[in-house]
């Protein structure tokens, strides 16, 4: 069942296949119980570590961050007018 939590797609015919091959409700409902504690734990886990690993690597570069929105916004507003450059009239009509 632990598998099956992190297989996209399979979680939702899980119940539906314990139930058919005569998992009874207190068994699937234990197992459930445990692999979404592990499943919950592992990714906090990561979340957490990650975020921590990102805090300590950009700690030195905050003054950038006002240019990085900035160049975000300033691509994002040019991209429409470059693809309509490229390949006009192919864009969504108003």
């Amino acid at each position: 069942m632990l598998a099956m939590r992190f297989a996209y797609g399979i979680r939702l015919p899980l119940p539906i296949l314990c139930g058919a091959s005569g998992v009874t409700p207190a068994r699937f409902f234990r197992y459930n119980v445990a692999t979404g504690l592990a499943w919950a734990l592992l990714f906090t886990g990561v979340g957490y570590a990650t975020g921590a690993a990102a805090a300590t690597a950009f700690r030195n570069i905050e003054h950038v961050a006002t240019w990085a929105l900035l160049a975000s916004i300033a691509v994002a507003a040019a991209t429409p007018l470059v693809l309509e450059r490229i390949a006009p009239g192919r864009g969504v009509e108003p």
